[in-house]
């Protein structure tokens, strides 16, 4: 924790690792008994949990749009149907086959 002119800043850590900070307005702590010290340091130790869940969240939509798009590009290879519904991240085939269709299945 570290004390500035106007504010209180709490690094938030995901295990050893620090992944950020929180800033608190010194005035909102003005007079801060150990239990609210207390509290506002479990608050930030929660937020790094909460930080890199979003960030594992945000790669798997990635992931999952980015697999989305190929299956789209080989259904087109294949003479098979399109989905645009899976087509909302803006990916979109090229229009040229990267993938050879199969003959067996």
């Amino acid at each position: 924790m570290a004390l500035h002119a106007d504010h209180l800043v709490l690094p938030i850590s995901q295990g050893e690792e620090q992944i950020g900070a929180i800033s608190v307005d010194r005035g909102a702590v003005a007079g801060l008994q150990n239990e609210r010290h207390h509290l506002l340091s479990d608050v930030a130790d929660s937020l790094g949990a909460i930080l890199q869940a979003s960030r594992l969240g945000i790669e798997l939509e990635r992931q999952l749009r980015a697999a989305l798009a190929h299956a789209e590009e080989i259904a087109v290879c294949r003479g098979g149907p399109r989905w645009p519904r899976w087509t909302t991240s803006g990916v979109r085939s090229s229009g040229t086959c990267t993938t050879a269709p199969s003959t067996t299945w």
